[in-house]
């Protein structure tokens, strides 16, 4: 663990009870005489407290020291992905969070699980765990949209991973793919009416059918590289 999330660091004086009391002392089992390194997930800095005083529910720490954090990336990646079974996308959540990504915009498409809405307060927990096992100082950024008009009407340059695009190759992968928004289809795709409204299509080169959230984790290794 890198460090342990708390929306208030960078004041001088913490007190930390309920839920971050227990995390912090309870299931990570942090020591009173180390020190205790925060992040707020918001400003790209680390905050070093010492504990001056622990009980069974309750800690006070003072802030001795901080440090400038490096930025995730220089460029924005973002991914847009139709709602899947929110077990996927939760499972899915930390690796895109790992690989850098800035933004992700859940929607909702014609093949999308439709019963199924995301938990933002779920994903948003999963998020800030993922961020102190790897270090990252700023948090991913989540959107929900109801449909894909809504996307291409706010993304309108967006590029669509899917079946009989242009074929993704080394030769060509930053004429397609660099500065664009990658939206993702639901598992089978697209439905012949959106397939038909989206702007511009790629594909991967080979026959391999690939799930939506493998789909996801390529689009953001290789935009996390352009």
């Amino acid at each position: 663990m890198r460090f342990v999330y708390h929306p208030d660091a960078k004041a001088s004086v913490l007190e930390i009870g309920g839920e971050s009391y227990t995390h912090i002392f309870k299931a990570r089992r942090h020591d009173k005489r180390t020190p205790l390194t925060l992040c707020n997930l918001t400003d790209n800095h680390l905050y070093t407290y010492h504990i001056t005083y622990l009980d069974r529910n309750k800690a006070y720490l003072e802030l001795v020291d901080s440090m400038s954090c490096a930025p995730v990336s220089d460029r924005v990646v973002h991914i847009i992905w139709a709602i899947v079974d929110p077990k996927i996308v939760e499972k899915t959540l930390p690796t895109l969070n790992e690989l850098g990504v800035t933004k992700l915009t859940l929607f909702f498409s014609h093949y999308s699980q439709k019963p199924f809405s995301p938990n933002l307060p779920r994903l948003h927990k999963i998020l800030t765990r993922s961020c102190e096992q790897c270090g990252r100082s700023t948090l991913l950024e989540l959107e929900v949209l109801p449909d894909l008009d809504s996307v291409l009407s706010r993304y309108g340059d967006c590029v669509a991973l899917e079946f009989g695009g242009v074929v993704l190759e080394s030769a060509n992968l930053r004429e397609n793919l660099q500065g664009k928004s990658i939206i993702i289809g639901a598992e089978g795709g697209f439905s012949p009416d959106e397939s038909a409204r989206l702007p511009h299509k790629v594909s991967i080169a080979g026959e391999l059918v690939l799930r939506s959230e493998s789909a996801c984790v390529f689009a953001a290794s290789v935009l996390r590289l352009l």
